[in-house]
């Protein structure tokens, strides 16, 4: 979902969101997408187990979204919500 240049903690800003990652090590990443009122999504993700574990999604288009768009990277992603 980043380039692997990407740095492990970092925020940025992606059509006009906030986005904010965290993570200690390279096979685990924790994501939150904010504009600047709210926030529109926060979710986690294990590279190694492939589990999926959305905390937010502001609506269920945007919580499909996430889970389409993870499913079409990886195989076997497993979903918790």
């Amino acid at each position: 979902m980043t380039k692997i240049s990407q740095p492990n903690n970092d925020n940025f800003t992606y059509y006009g969101n906030e986005v904010t990652l965290q993570n200690g090590t390279p096979d685990y990443v924790v994501v939150s997408v904010k504009t600047e009122k709210e926030n529109v999504m926060e979710f986690n993700f294990d590279f190694l187990t492939k589990e999926l574990n959305i905390t937010f999604a502001d609506t269920d288009e945007t919580l499909d979204i996430i889970i389409n768009s993870f499913k079409e990277l990886y195989r076997d992603v497993k979903v918790f919500i």
